[in-house]
């Protein structure tokens, strides 16, 4: 490691997946802490990982406050991303692994290997084999491909209940098992509430088999009201009926989080 980006001190790895390995780096110039992200190319042959590339495409075209930012691109022998160090671990993929923040209270997203760009007005499928599990909306476990962006607010929105409950809200390891799990939750997909869901590929062979009634506000009956009331907007089993982006900003809750806190030790 030490003669692949000669720039870069390492201080040790941070975090490891399919794709390679992260490490903590200092740069030898300026003192400042980097993130390295390292791309495995275990296959020769195959070429670059096409999640690599997707995510060097959209890091190199968001420019925004709350997504990581790519300083550079480094190849000596290995593909390396220069990013912005964050300092604790709290697009298809919103997970809480993949949430950063760093010592001064600002939260940032990272990991945009499997994200993509949207067109609202361009009709195309798209694999429904995306988003971890616990973070996976019923459509998409549904077999839905043509899809939207809300499909990232309600990962969104399993993040935010597992901020109340320390855990993930939604922790099952087979699909038609975490379908279930949602049902006894949000209540049983069908028409009366989703109208579209019986054109979906598997709404016949994984639905549940018991009806179950919505019960979020009952379970989730300790949070804040105004907390509530955002996640009950983000986990609504309609995609079409999902709140936006665009609309969260208009409801209490996101105006009475905590400042910050002070500077937090290392």
């Amino acid at each position: 490691m030490k003669n692949c980006v000669d720039k870069f001190d390492i201080l040790g790895i941070i975090g490891w997946g399919t794709y390679g390995q992260v490490y903590k780096a200092q740069d030898k110039d300026t003192g400042e802490l980097v993130a390295l992200k390292k791309f495995l190319l275990d296959d020769k042959e195959e070429g670059f990982p096409i999640t690599a590339i997707r995510e060097i495409k959209i890091l190199r075209q968001l420019n925004h406050q709350n997504v990581i930012h790519m300083r550079e691109i480094k190849d000596k022998g290995a593909i390396y991303l220069v990013l912005e160090y964050m300092d604790y671990d709290l697009k298809r993929d919103i997970k809480s692994s993949n949430i950063l923040l760093n010592n001064r209270g600002q939260v940032k997203l990272a990991d945009f290997g499997l994200a993509r760009s949207y067109n609202s007005e361009e009709s195309r499928p798209y694999t429904n084999k995306v988003i971890t599990l616990h973070y996976r909306p019923p459509e998409l476990l549904l077999g839905e491909e043509h899809y939207t962006p809300s499909i990232d607010i309600w990962s969104c929105g399993c993040i935010l209940g597992e901020l109340f409950t320390k855990k993930p809200i939604f922790q099952a390891y087979l699909e038609v098992d975490q379908l279930n799990l949602i049902s006894q939750l949000c209540g049983s997909p069908c028409p009366a509430v989703w109208p579209d869901v019986i054109k979906l590929p598997y709404f016949n062979t994984m639905k549940p088999k018991k009806q179950y009634p919505r019960c979020l506000h009952k379970v989730f009956s300790f949070v804040p009201l105004a907390a509530l009331d955002l996640l009950d907007h983000m986990l609504i089993l309609d995609p079409n009926k999902r709140c936006t982006s665009k609309f969260v900003p208009s409801l209490s809750f996101s105006f009475c989080l905590p400042l910050p806190l002070p500077t937090m030790a290392n």
